[in-house]
């Protein structure tokens, strides 16, 4: 079944995402099937869910996890505001910090 078939059963996760906040931090090592681990996520209602993919379409978002790699101070809640779950880089590399905050 293709993402696209799926998102059109289960929803495609666009919805507003004020009020959500992250509830599930995959800590898995990328290229590991994550990407059909966000799909899953999706699916049981823990979308969107932030992938490498994200970065291509948010590009402005790359700015904070390089601010992070660079060791400065980074508000992860409001980084990764809107998403319900996170897999796969660059989140992998902060799994401690984002699970902190």
């Amino acid at each position: 079944m293709t993402t696209a078939i799926l998102r059109q059963r289960h929803g495609n996760n666009t919805r507003d995402k004020t009020d959500v906040e992250l509830r599930v931090i995959g800590a898995g090592l990328p290229r590991t099937g994550t990407l059909s681990l966000k799909t899953a996520l999706e699916i049981l209602g823990f979308g969107p869910c932030h992938h490498m993919v994200d970065l291509m379409r948010e590009p402005d978002r790359i700015i904070g996890f390089i601010q992070a790699y660079d060791g400065e101070n980074v508000d992860f809640r409001q980084l990764l505001k809107g998403y319900r779950s996170t897999v796969d880089a660059p989140t992998v590399d902060f799994y401690k910090e984002i699970q902190q905050a």
